[in-house]
């Protein structure tokens, strides 16, 4: 627990101590799980990727053990090994652990569980990266629906989903359809960030690539100049963005 808590407080160093010690108190099967997650995850905040995948393989294997394959905690260490599969460039594999956790999730909890939706938008984006569009079009699109249809247009789930499925319509360069989904993005976050935030710079920046992709550049202009100062605002100079 203490090393969860210093690793959202950003307390790295502490957190690994902590999780080191707690691995090395021989805990039950069942803690150690988490545990092993939980530092996995950490490690890959810290672009410990090798780190990160012994840890979070045991994870997945001890879950495996006491929980079955259907179960959360599994599918949870599952897209943790996707997610480092698709920072090392190993789509393939990401795609195994990304399809495996999204059949047992859905299978287990139905699609319109939080879980399913955020795998699902995972699977897609490798099988995007893959330019395995047929099979990625129907999981975003039913993604979409079903979180519309539950969580309404305002929440985070719905506006990652929609971002989401923008994304395959811009890549397949139909922009009638990804262009309502980012104005719609937009919108939602202006509301809720009335003065301004790094997310809702992040989609006046993504309807910018879609009006300059459209030659529509003096509305692009506009909308990268806004992108662009509250990127500056927000995170400084200096950050990637």
């Amino acid at each position: 627990g203490w090393g969860v808590l210093k690793k959202r407080l950003g307390e790295f160093e502490r957190a690994e101590l902590l999780f080191r010690r707690a691995i090395s108190i021989d805990p039950e099967k069942e803690d150690l799980v988490s545990i092993k997650m939980n530092f996995g995850n950490l490690l890959i905040e810290m672009d410990r990727y090798k780190e990160a995948r012994i840890l979070i393989q045991d994870a997945v294997n001890l879950a495996m053990q006491c929980y079955g394959a259907a179960d959360q905690e599994t599918n949870r260490a599952r897209v943790l090994l996707g997610r480092i599969d698709m920072v090392e460039g190993n789509l393939q594999s990401a795609k195994q652990n990304f399809e495996r956790a999204y059949t047992s999730i859905v299978n287990y909890y139905g699609q319109s569980h939080p879980m399913s939706l955020t795998i699902a938008g995972e699977y897609a984006a490798c099988l995007l990266k893959l330019e395995d569009y047929e099979l990625a079009k129907p999981i975003l699109l039913t993604s979409y629906t079903v979180s519309k249809k539950r969580f309404g247009l305002s929440s985070d789930i719905t506006l990652t989903c929609a971002n989401n499925l923008a994304t395959f319509y811009y890549l397949m360069e139909d922009f009638i359809e990804a262009e309502p989904l980012l104005r719609m993005a937009v919108q939602t976050c202006r509301k809720r960030y009335p003065n301004g935030h790094p997310d809702l710079a992040v989609n006046i920046f993504n309807l910018a690539n879609l009006f300059f992709s459209t030659d529509r550049k003096e509305e692009a202009q506009v909308c990268f100049r806004e992108a662009y100062e509250m990127f500056k605002r927000y995170l400084g100079m200096q950050h990637a963005k």
